[in-house]
């Protein structure tokens, strides 16, 4: 609704009070995805880059997280034999 009435701070706002969710990867690939579209159409390419840039970030955050899970399950390797 706020990208059909042409307000872009206020759905940008938006997009960044939704990306700062603690929210399943599968719904923030959404929220990225249609943040990435609405800059392409409507941003500048500083925009485009920004969001990709956050994107980065929280990939790169959810894999320090998925490091930390396996340090703390004590980090070794089962050998299933």
């Amino acid at each position: 609704m706020e990208t059909k009435y042409g307000d872009k701070e206020r759905f940008r706002n938006l997009m960044e009070r939704c990306l700062a969710l603690d929210l399943n990867t599968k719904k923030m690939k959404f929220f990225f995805k249609r943040y990435l579209q609405y800059e392409s159409k409507f941003g500048t390419q500083e925009r485009v880059e920004y969001v990709k840039n956050k994107a980065r970030e929280y990939i790169e955050n959810q894999m320090g997280n998925n490091n930390n899970q396996d340090d703390e399950n004590g980090g070794e390797e089962v050998d299933e034999e």
